[in-house]
Parts: C-alpha cells; structure tokens; sequence
C-alpha cells in the first residue's frame, strides 16, 4: 500500500516537472524570437492545473502575447487576434499572486503599464474602421490599466461611453457618461450627449432630470438650453419653452434660430404680434432664413384671408369695396417675404402655392403667370 502511494507522489511530481517544464521552455523560446512555439507551449502550460496558479506562467503569458503584438514578421503578427488584450489580461492574473516574495513587483508594473498605449492605439484603429464594439473593449482595457495606477482617465471613460453609444449598449453609456459627468469632463456637451442617449431610447422623463441638474451646474450653456427647448417644443409644452428661449436669447441675441422659435411659439399661442416681431428680428439677422421668411408670409397672408372673410360679412357694396382695399394691403405684406423664401428654395411646394396665391389677391397677373410657367 505504502509503495503505491510513493509511485502515485512520483506520477504527480514527474507530471507537474513536466508543465513547469513548458512554462521554462515558452521563456526560452519567447528569448529566441521562436514566438509560435513559445505560444504553443505558454498556452497549454496556463490551461494545466498544475501550472494554471503558478505565476510565472501568466507572467510569461503576458510577455510572449507583447512580443506578437510587436512582431514585425507577419507569420508572428498573425498567431494571435487580440494579443493585446490577452497579454493585458495576462498580467492583471499575476497580480493575484504579488504577495509571493519571488514575484518583482516593480516590473510586474512597468509591464501592466505598457499595455495602456498597445490598446489605446488598437482602440484608435478600430474606431477608424468603426468596428466600435471592438474598440469600446480597448478603451476599457485602458482606463482600467490606469485605475490600477490610481490615475482617473476621463478620456478612456469617454471614449468607452462614445463607442458603447454607437453600438446601442445603452447600460454602459450611461455608466462612462455618467463617470465624465462626475469628473467634469467635457463640461456641459457630456449632460446633453447623456440627454441625447435617453432621447433616443425613449427615456425622456430621465432626460429631463439631468438637464434640470445640468442647468443648475451650467446655467449659460447653450447646449443645455437647446436641447432642453427641443423636448419642450416635442410635447408642446409652450410655457416652459418660452422659458427656455427667453434665457437662450439672453445669452445669445444675435442667435436668429431662437427668434424664429420664440415666434412660433408666440403663433401657436395666438399672440400674432410677438410672433411677428420675433420673424422679423430673425429675418433681420440672418436673410437666409427661409423659415423665418416662410412664417412671415404666411402670417400677413393668413391675416389679410381674415380680414377678407370679416369683409364678406358686409351687406353694402360700397364698404365691402373699402374693407376688401384694405385686407388686399395685408396681402401686399405677404409677398416681399414669400418671394424671398421662395428665392431661398424654389423646391418648397407650400411657398409656391402661397405666393402664386398671394399674386392672384394682389392683381399681380404677370408675376402669377411666370411662377406658373
């Protein structure tokens, strides 16, 4: 009984000679440059139970996955997929046994902080080839390698937020986003990219949470307010809108997108004054507003079609004719405003009818037939 439990012990022992064996073997040829049989042999030796906790397997790992990625010899550069990632992953495993007093910690460190710019680039090249899942993978490789150093890297956090974004992994998103929110980085477009992602999946009651805390943390952002008024304006939500444009034109008056906005806030609520004003202060800043100018048009149109129906409620021939003098002078306001949105684009069907409209009211029978032809 005795002897055959020395033979097992010596069964054991000569096997797991044999596996450290390889872990030897994989260092030398990884120091001869043989790095296909220095694969080979590490990966077999990580996978064995006798040298899968044995650190300088995994040390070794890390070492030869480095050189692949830095191999020059495409028959090299081709053992491997991800070395990077295997090599990163490699030596983060040694750090499970850095209490061994045989473990060089120190260079345990100088070797984990390497991987930092091999992955970063990996994480450039894809996001270039927009292979974003794989490089959202890469950036993650990034910041924790750093976090491990104690260092906080707000552009890794961001570019993992970014790419996870693209690919629709809203979880992760809104983690990395949130983690840039907290660091300050990117200052206020970090909330409204976070409010964006939100928006997109439909979440906008948590859209609006954070751009109320947005505004209190930025309160001038423009951004901020922008894409807080464009949910507003969504659920037409007039009042709070009106909110918002009054301190985006406040922190920009010569912005003509927010008078224009303003002014068809004011149309839907029936305040045809403001509204007007508000068209006209946009038209003034910019002459290639074709909205503004549309709106315009539309609205003296609109006003003279009113004052033409309150006309067609008077029974004497002779004040008819005055009243209807009078609404045609409205007309007469449209048409300087239709033609120059039709001038800013010809294509918009609305504008041609209104002008070809607003021509016939006003007698203008040579314009009308040469908009018709």
């Amino acid at each position: 009984m005795k002897f055959k439990l020395l033979a097992l012990f010596l069964i054991i022992s000569a096997s797991s000679f044999a596996q450290k064996a390889k872990v030897t073997s994989a260092y030398n040829y990884e120091r001869y440059g043989e790095l296909d049989k220095a694969k080979e042999a590490i990966d077999e030796a990580v996978v064995e139970p006798t040298t899968s906790t044995f650190w300088k397997a995994w040390l070794f790992r890390g070492n030869i996955y480095v050189s692949i990625a830095r191999s020059q010899e495409e028959a090299f550069a081709n053992l491997s997929d991800n070395p990077v990632q295997v090599a990163y992953e490699s030596y983060k495993k040694v750090y499970d046994y850095q209490d061994d007093k045989k473990l060089d910690v120190e260079d345990l460190n100088r070797r984990y902080k390497q991987i930092y710019p091999m992955a970063f680039n990996v994480g450039i090249e894809a996001y270039n080839n927009k292979d974003y899942a794989k490089a959202g993978t890469y950036f993650k490789i990034c910041e924790d390698v750093n976090t491990h150093f104690g260092i906080v890297d707000t552009l890794s956090m961001y570019n993992v937020a970014l790419t996870s974004d693209l690919v629709g992994d809203v979880k992760t998103a809104e983690e990395y986003y949130k983690k840039c929110i907290e660091q300050g980085y990117r200052g206020d477009n970090t909330y409204v990219e976070l409010a964006s992602l939100y928006l997109k999946n439909e979440d906008q009651e948590s859209a609006k949470t954070l751009l109320k805390k947005a505004r209190k943390a930025y309160p001038n952002s423009q951004p901020i307010i922008t894409t807080e008024l464009n949910i507003y304006l969504q659920n037409e939500q007039f009042d709070e809108a009106l909110e918002n444009l009054n301190a985006a034109i406040k922190n920009d008056p010569s912005n003509d997108i927010f008078y224009y906005a303003r002014g068809t806030i004011y149309n839907n609520k029936g305040d045809m004054e403001k509204a007007e004003a508000d068209y006209i202060k946009a038209v003034e800043i910019n002459n290639d507003n074709f909205d503004a100018y549309y709106n315009l048009g539309a609205l003296y149109y609109n006003r003279g079609a009113d004052a033409i129906n309150a006309c067609n409620e008077i029974m004497d021939n002779k004040k008819y004719n005055a009243c209807k003098d009078e609404a045609n002078k409205v007309f007469v306001q449209a048409v300087p405003y239709l033609e120059r949105a039709y001038e800013l684009n010809p294509e918009d069907q609305n504008t041609l009818v209104s002008l070809k409209q607003t021509y016939v009211r006003t007698g203008q029978t040579e314009k009308y037939k040469a908009l018709n032809k």
